[in-house]
């Protein structure tokens, strides 16, 4: 049955990079809920729901839904930081024929190279449907269409009028920010650079912390959910970050010397067991309660996260060799 222009459809495309802005006239604006860029507009659900039960959703609106197709290479680096690190469904599936992906609205699929490494794997030989994974930079997965995730969907926005052209400056700052990129080894988030020492290196507060500014970065520091759920994602284990509170007691700073504005302690924490537990750990994806703070000795080792900005600048240099109360 083929699916009506008039309708709403789980989203088509992934992708991935840094948020553009782009100007448009008042009458292009996006009801309350809903997230605009240029002419469209995309509902992120909080909800979850199964593959079919979210394109239903989407489908009920009953808005305008179109594909999006090569021309949206700069709508692919605005996206992902739209997912930050979550799942969400999107409308390409094989349910029709095994191994012939289409868009839920029946449009012809092109091949594009956005799945995770090694994947379709149509794993269990019942991965049919395809969500968009944020904390592996975008990249698709299939997997089993009755599992519940967080769905987009999509309106088109007829009112809108968008030049043929796109302004030289939109262009020049999504080009900027593409190749605006992290060194090797390194992971890009919102503008900053993670080096995550997950399996193949522990240490205590301080080594870690002086392992970083060898690397022009200090411990991580995190200032919004999205920031912290990314972070969380690639770590299964516990893992040093710069928060610490060594020269003043409970008055915890990070060492690259941004605030402390967004701290999701574990409950009961900080206890500061034994009156000597001045370094704070990120609870990671193995814990009963990961992206959860709580502060530990400094003196035990862990692995860690270092941060920096994409220019290299990783503010000022704190010492750290002589801080650390190590009793």
């Amino acid at each position: 049955k083929k699916i009506s222009q008039e309708v709403t459809g789980l989203i088509l495309f992934l992708t991935f990079g840094p948020c553009i802005s782009f100007l448009l006239s008042a009458q292009c604006q996006c009801q309350a809920g809903w997230r605009q860029y240029e002419d469209r507009c995309y509902l992120f659900s909080n909800d979850t729901k199964t593959w079919l039960e979210a394109n239903a959703f989407c489908l009920d609106i009953g808005k305008l839904f179109f594909l999006i197709i090569l021309m949206s290479f700069f709508f692919q680096l605005w996206l992902r930081t739209q997912i930050g690190a979550d799942i969400f469904w999107i409308g390409l599936n094989d349910q029709v024929v095994e191994g012939t992906w289409e868009w839920s609205d029946g449009t012809t699929y092109i091949e594009y190279l956005f799945w995770m490494q090694g994947q379709p794997d149509d794993w269990g030989g019942a991965e049919d449907c395809v969500q968009v994974v944020g904390y592996s930079n975008g990249h698709w997965n299939d997997e089993n269409c009755n599992v519940k995730r967080k769905y987009i969907c999509k309106h088109v926005n007829r009112k809108c009028q968008i030049p043929a052209h796109r302004p030289t400056a939109h262009r020049v700052s999504v080009l900027k920010a593409l190749f605006s990129i992290c060194p090797a080894g390194w992971a890009s988030f919102s503008g900053s650079c993670y080096w995550l020492f997950v399996t193949e290196s522990v240490s205590n507060w301080n080594d870690a912390e002086t392992q970083c500014q060898r690397d022009q970065a200090h411990l991580a520091s995190f200032h919004s959910q999205e920031e912290l759920s990314f972070i969380t994602a690639h770590m299964p284990a516990a893992a040093w970050i710069g928060l610490n509170d060594i020269s003043n007691e409970n008055h915890f700073v990070y060492t690259d010397g941004t605030p402390a504005d967004f701290v999701p302690w574990a409950p009961n924490q900080p206890d500061n067991w034994q009156d000597n537990e001045d370094c704070v750990q990120l609870r990671g994806m193995n814990h009963h309660e990961p992206g959860k703070l709580n502060d530990d000795f400094c003196t035990s080792t862990k692995e860690f996260i270092c941060k920096k900005g994409l220019d290299g600048d990783i503010g000022p240099v704190y010492p750290t060799i002589n801080s650390v109360r190590l009793s």
